[in-house]
């Protein structure tokens, strides 16, 4: 039982990699990655204080979100459009001497030296209901002008600019639909 001063957690951080054995499980409350395959967690802790009032009130209820998820799109500036086929992958550029292709290829693109060869990772968050986005370049990736921390999972929403290194030479516009 929480008295009326306590924080009560919402949400905890939970593995966002489908094959990883436990994925979307809780991990320790200052886990920055999971404790079984290594994958970020990012911070989704949201806790509200409920010392406001006297009264305790019930949490209300989560809506029941529908489980499907949208189709990611991805818009490069010169008019080509990307998509993601499944709930993750690898947004980035082929590598000629290995012929391994990430399932967004962005080779052919002008400005292509800019992007790396695994230069972030995309995939579905079913307990947020969303997309996620880690940066994993050495040339860095802006969300909506924000450069993004290393290894951090991000949100993306339907409108979101990316930006592949700096100076505006790869950008992307994300449609989720």
């Amino acid at each position: 039982m929480t008295n009326r001063y306590s924080k009560v957690s919402i949400m905890a951080n939970r593995c966002p990699e489908p094959s990883c054995k436990h994925f979307d499980r809780p991990t320790p409350d200052e886990a920055r990655v999971c404790p079984m395959c290594g994958t970020p967690v990012g911070t989704v802790d949201e806790s509200q204080d409920s010392s406001m009032s006297g009264e305790q009130f019930p949490l209300p209820q989560l809506p029941n979100l529908n489980s499907s998820r949208p189709q990611m799109r991805l818009s490069h500036s010169s008019g080509g459009d990307f998509y993601l086929r499944g709930e993750a992958g690898i947004i980035g550029r082929r590598d000629r001497d290995s012929g391994k292709v990430p399932e967004i290829d962005l080779s052919g693109i002008p400005n292509e030296e800019i992007v790396s060869r695994s230069h972030a990772r995309l995939y579905w968050d079913k307990s947020q209901q969303s997309y996620m986005i880690v940066d994993s370049s050495r040339n860095g990736t802006y969300l909506n002008g924000n450069l993004l921390k290393q290894g951090v999972p991000y949100r993306l929403n339907h409108g979101d600019e990316l930006q592949l290194g700096q100076n505006q030479m790869v950008c992307l516009k994300v449609w989720l639909v």
